[in-house]
């Protein structure tokens, strides 16, 4: 009997603990951070978010920063939440959101920008459609959506371009006019193809395959082919950047693995003159992969760059003339007086930072075309200098975002 009291005692005990954990988790109130600015415009941070958490004493709470304050998850609607949140890489981009107003019925049911192309004349968005004929094999469509401008017309076209093929992965890289003739980059399986159709009636007119190298048949040996399109989706280009990274995987004790790159091929397509042009590589063969490496094309200047939390490497090309660009190749975290660099990335001329210095936490913005520092900040504590120290051990910022 006594065994079966101590029991039902501890249990209470337990239940009672819970409760209170909870109940004051609740109550605890969440401290208000800001980036504050030390030097430069505030306007640069306009398209940065900086993702991190929240570590009190009871629980702990995501959160993002920006020079306005703090959003915690817990304040976002259950909408944004369970429906936005699997969708947030579209529902996120100003671009997108500006074609869901303009033109709500032609944008129903359409999603990845990688799929738009929009000038003064045309909105056209492209996808892939499948039919499997057997467990193995399929036929691959092009279905095409064009919306005129000018007169508000809207016209759809299905097109086959592939027939029977083994099954695998199919994508839409970009999607780009050059006249009358609309120039469609696919991904089927382990190669890129140019679908070239007529805009007037959605016809293939012509189809290539963009010769990146051989794929690799030994085991433990594989080859990741990437598009890197122009960002602005709302304004032509001219060219499309392809990326070949041949990688090693090495199985490890613990069941995880490991990669690094055996070699990299990186080449720009004209869509004008179909010429593939082969570029510089941006990574080092041997290197470990870092799987945040960040390549963008913004019109003509495709750009590279790589965080190792020490120093911040940045390749800019132009693709047009096929020169390298003039300006800053490597930033470290000595010479911007830090502890580390925590997360980098770059947009048009842009490099954006998140930077610590002890238990503090900084952001800059630098011109990569001559080095100046265009901005600087620091998270703070929005609250009684008392409590200043102990809710800035609580930040934990990770990385920080620059928004579409």
């Amino acid at each position: 009997m006594k065994r079966y009291l101590l029991t039902a005692l501890l249990g209470a005990f337990i239940v009672v603990a819970i409760c209170t954990y909870y109940v004051y988790g609740a109550m605890e109130k969440l401290p208000e951070y800001k980036l504050n600015t030390i030097e430069g415009s505030p306007t640069e941070m306009d398209v940065i978010e900086i993702n991190g958490w929240y570590g009190g004493v009871l629980h702990s709470e995501f959160l993002t920063l920006n020079t306005k304050g703090t959003v915690y998850k817990k304040d976002v609607s259950l909408y944004e939440e369970h429906v936005k949140k699997n969708f947030n890489w579209f529902y996120s981009d100003r671009e997108y959101k500006d074609l869901k107003k303009e033109h709500r019925n032609f944008m129903r049911g359409k999603s990845s920008m990688d799929n738009f192309y929009k000038d003064e004349e045309w909105l056209i968005y492209a996808d892939t459609i499948t039919d499997n004929l057997l467990m193995d094999k399929q036929d691959v469509f092009l279905k095409m959506d064009l919306l005129n401008e000018k007169n508000g017309n809207v016209n759809h076209y299905r097109t086959k371009i592939a027939e029977s093929v083994f099954f695998g992965y199919v994508a839409i890289g970009d999607v780009q006019r050059i006249g009358d003739e609309v120039h469609i980059l696919v991904r089927i399986s382990d190669e890129y193809r140019i679908y070239v159709l007529d805009l007037s009636n959605g016809e293939l007119i012509r189809d290539e395959k963009l010769d990146v190298g051989a794929i690799s048949e030994q085991p433990g040996i594989y080859v990741d082919l990437y598009a890197v399109s122009n960002e602005i989706r709302s304004k032509p280009a001219e060219h499309v950047v392809i990326r070949a990274l041949e990688k090693e995987v090495t199985n490890e004790s613990n069941g995880s693995y490991s990669e690094i790159i055996r070699s990299e091929r990186v080449y720009s397509y004209a869509y004008r003159t179909g010429k593939l042009t082969a570029l510089p590589q941006s990574a080092k063969q041997g290197e470990e992969l870092i799987l945040f490496d960040g390549n963008t094309l913004n019109g003509n200047i495709f750009s590279s760059i790589v965080n190792d939390r020490n120093v911040v490497t940045l390749k800019r090309y132009d693709v047009a003339s096929q020169q390298p660009l003039p300006g800053v190749t490597e930033l470290t975290a000595r010479e911007l007086d830090v502890d580390e660099i925590a997360s980098a990335t770059n947009r048009g001329d842009r490099i954006y930072m998140l930077l610590r210095k002890a238990d503090v936490s900084y952001v800059a913005v630098v011109d990569a075309t001559n080095g100046n520092v265009l901005y600087k900040g620091k998270a703070t504590f929005e609250g009684p200098e008392s409590k200043s120290e102990e809710q800035m051990k609580n930040l934990h910022l990770m990385n920080i975002y620059v928004k579409s």
